[in-house]
């Protein structure tokens, strides 16, 4: 197994393969019938835009129960919930690192291309009436991703506008 080789990394060198680019911290729906995968453009209520990082990281599996904290034994059952750029995914999969990896490149253009649509995404705590009624009309809207296609295109050229909530 591919993924008993990520043991070898310390947890810093573990945490340090992450791009934070925010991705893996947008609510998913998966329907159980056909396993299909379906992304919102609901971010994570502690997921900083602007810094590109979680804001309770250290306590964040308590704080937000959804979340799911990547591990080497985890790595592979969780994988498709991942772009393609993503570090943990290309290691998993045989594949090297984006060139414009933060580990391999000094500028990081990722902030120019990926960040720029951050500015549509919703970031609402999930005990307010506003914000299940906003989640709630958006799962209804919410854009099926095909896994084969370009995955991180695909999401951010299919996120919901404000417009349409």
């Amino acid at each position: 197994m591919i993924s008993n080789s990520f043991h070898i990394f310390t947890e810093e060198e573990w945490e340090a393969l992450c791009d934070n680019c925010g991705i893996c911290c947008l609510y998913k729906i998966e329907e159980q019938d056909t396993e299909t995968l379906y992304f919102t453009r609901i971010i994570c209520e502690f997921y900083n835009k602007t810094a590109r990082n979680c804001m309770v990281y250290p306590e964040r599996t308590i704080k937000m129960k959804t979340c799911v904290r990547l591990t080497p034994d985890n790595l592979e059952a969780v994988q498709r919930w991942l772009p393609k750029h993503c570090s943990y995914r290309c290691l998993l999969k045989g594949m090297e690192l984006p060139k414009w990896h933060p580990l391999l490149a000094a500028e990081d253009p990722l902030s120019r291309s990926t960040l720029s649509k951050f500015s549509q995404f919703v970031r609402e705590p999930l005990d307010t009436e506003i914000g299940s009624f906003r989640i709630t009309k958006t799962i209804r809207k919410a854009k099926s991703v095909n896994i084969d296609m370009n995955f991180e295109e695909k999401l951010l050229n299919n996120l919901i506008l404000d417009t349409d909530l």
